[in-house]
């Protein structure tokens, strides 16, 4: 439980013996953390579950599982955004963000959502099915900066309600798939993706 902390406090879970791996449950809270770092941590219950201000500006984890979430209600003043960096995401994960997001490093993320205000930056470095919905702009007038897919681009939703005349987009929703000739038109943001075939 998260209490008292703030964004001087980090709080570092390190683990060793067996296959080097610990399993938690969930993490809760009211009130700030400049960073967890936990590259040893799979979170498999509840997840991250943080109320009134609590929010974590730098997150390492290592897998979120068995429908854990990532849920943050505080940080909306941030500018710069929350830094999220994840071996795996499961596919009933969803990360749920009342600030923008800065930065999502995983190595795959085939279902559940993402919802934030603003995504500066998502890169995946394996599969990616998960739905994204944005709702406003960062400072620079801008939705989403960055996504960047290096293994199957799946069916995926992007929804965007307040979408910025910068990234030449309408208020609506994309709904892209290998099979959609929509995609090319977003190649300037979809750095390496491979669509997938058959």
């Amino acid at each position: 439980m998260l209490n008292n902390t703030s964004l001087k406090t980090s709080l570092v879970i390190k683990t060793k013996g067996g296959d080097s791996f610990a399993t938690v449950d969930s993490l809760l809270g009211t009130t700030p953390l400049k960073s967890l770092a936990a590259k040893g941590v799979n979170l498999t219950g509840t997840g991250i579950d943080l109320e009134g201000e609590g929010y974590i500006k730098k997150i390492l984890l290592h897998d979120v599982l068995n429908g854990a979430d990532i849920r943050m209600a505080g940080g909306a003043v941030d500018t710069k955004g929350i830094k999220i960096k994840i071996n795996a995401l499961g596919s009933d994960t969803d990360i749920v963000l009342d600030s923008g997001l800065g930065s999502l490093n995983a190595s795959g993320w085939t279902g559940g959502h993402l919802t934030a205000p603003w995504a500066k930056s998502i890169k995946i470095t394996g599969d990616l099915g998960a739905d994204i919905s944005l709702s406003s702009q960062d400072s620079k007038g801008y939705s989403l900066g960055n996504l960047n897919v290096t293994g199957w681009f799946m069916v995926l939703t992007l929804w965007f309600r307040a979408v910025s005349s910068k990234c030449g987009w309408g208020t609506g929703a994309w709904i892209l798939s290998w099979r959609q000739a929509s995609i090319k038109a977003m190649a300037a943001i979809l750095m390496g993706m491979k669509p997938q075939m058959g």
